[in-house]
């Protein structure tokens, strides 16, 4: 068994996020993951128990999110120099999380999750 990657001038770069929140009842951390496809292929992943609770299930997508951008960035990088077209769709299902990117009131309270989200806003 194995992959077989096929040269396709349509294929494009996606990433699917997500987070689960307060997994592990012992400690109420998360798990956080990302998946990326080129064209129809396996290309990236992640998954990972967060270091520290997060305080709710949209801080949870956030860093989730945030590490896919960072890892979709990278992967776009490798492609432009491979001459191959870079063009990532970025999947993720948190509706609180979409609406908090989209508002921008300033009601951050702290400094962490503000730096994080303004990362987020500025690469989606």
């Amino acid at each position: 068994m194995g992959m077989t990657y096929w040269r396709d001038s349509r294929a494009h770069l996606t990433g699917f996020s997500d987070a689960d929140s307060a997994t592990f009842k012992d400690d109420q951390k998360n798990v956080a993951g990302y998946c990326f496809n080129y064209g129809s292929a396996p290309i990236a992943r992640y998954s990972k128990k967060q270091m520290c609770a997060a305080t709710s299930s949209t801080e949870a997508e956030l860093h989730a999110l945030n590490e896919a951008i960072i890892e979709a960035l990278h992967l776009q990088a490798i492609l432009e120099t491979l001459d191959q077209p870079a063009f990532t769709n970025l999947m993720y299902d948190s509706q609180s999380y979409l609406a908090l990117v989209k508002r921008d009131d300033g009601s951050l309270k702290t400094k962490h999750f503000a730096t994080r989200l303004t990362f987020v806003r500025d690469n989606l």
